[in-house]
């Protein structure tokens, strides 16, 4: 059977001491951060009413922030508790990899509501925008998945398997691209079309995201390797496809909730 072999990509794009290196990880984060504020501050320009000048690129450091810092404690309590609990230092390696979608998203949200008090934008409004963007930021972040060779899928024998270094000698589907674009590309497109409905009310782009990407995500996870949380086990459903339920559910109560509302 024909197997493409894993690509010969290096992760490490500079080594620059035996400590630090620039790594594709991190600079996939920083361009997806980089993207979404500005392509959102470009939008927010048609709309000067609501938003004021340079509202989203001031916010880029908070962001960055807010997703590293909730995307990790994510990570440690949903996904390898037991085992930082006992390497508490490998806690702040963010450099070897070990994000979570579910934990950065809750992070970001919070970070918004009080950034968005600040300086005195309509919260729903603000998500909206960001919500818009944000899918291709997540194409990226599954490429440097890719790049590293991890969150790999299950062995198959399609004709587009690999086999990945980290995952054994057997062909595994290239889940993180089928992921890039479920979760990137598509979930973009359809938010771009929703969000241009001239009758769209204010947080309804936002709730079709975490309805959009619950289901992308519950779908790509049928063809990735199972990961399991710390604190649910379940033989049907793996740990992103638990932790999207409620992501799906609260999106749908949001759109109901949104549609349902009196213009203000």
């Amino acid at each position: 059977m024909f197997v493409i072999p894993f690509h010969n990509i290096d992760p490490v794009i500079l080594k620059i001491t035996p400590a630090i290196s620039l790594n594709w990880y991190g600079v996939s984060y920083l361009a997806g951060v980089i993207f979404v504020m500005f392509q959102s501050e470009r939008m927010s320009r048609k709309r000067p009413l609501e938003f004021p000048e340079g509202v989203f690129k001031n916010c880029m450091f908070v962001a960055m922030l807010s997703i590293v810092v909730g995307g990790r404690l994510g990570d440690v309590i949903f996904y390898n508790f037991h085992y930082y609990l006992h390497n508490p230092l490998e806690i702040f390696a963010t450099w070897k990899g070990g994000m979570s979608f579910h934990g950065g998203l809750v992070g970001a949200i919070i970070a918004a509501i009080f950034y968005s008090r600040y300086y005195k934008v309509k919260f729903t409004s603000f998500m909206d925008l960001l919500a818009v963007n944000i899918p291709i930021a997540l194409m990226f972040g599954r490429l440097a998945n890719f790049i590293n060779g991890e969150l790999y899928g299950r062995y198959t024998d399609v004709a587009w398997a690999i086999p990945f270094p980290k995952g054994g000698s057997l062909p595994r589907h290239p889940s993180q691209l089928y992921e890039g674009a479920l979760e990137g590309i598509f979930l973009y497109l359809v938010l771009r079309l929703i969000y241009k409905h001239k009758q769209q009310k204010s947080g309804v782009t936002a709730s079709s995201f975490l309805i959009g990407y619950g289901i992308a995500r519950f779908i790509s996870e049928y063809f990735r390797d199972t990961e399991t949380l710390s604190w649910i086990h379940s033989d049907w459903l793996s740990g992103g496809q638990i932790l999207s339920v409620p992501m799906i559910l609260c999106g749908v109560g949001f759109m109901i909730f949104f549609n349902n509302k009196k213009t203000s």
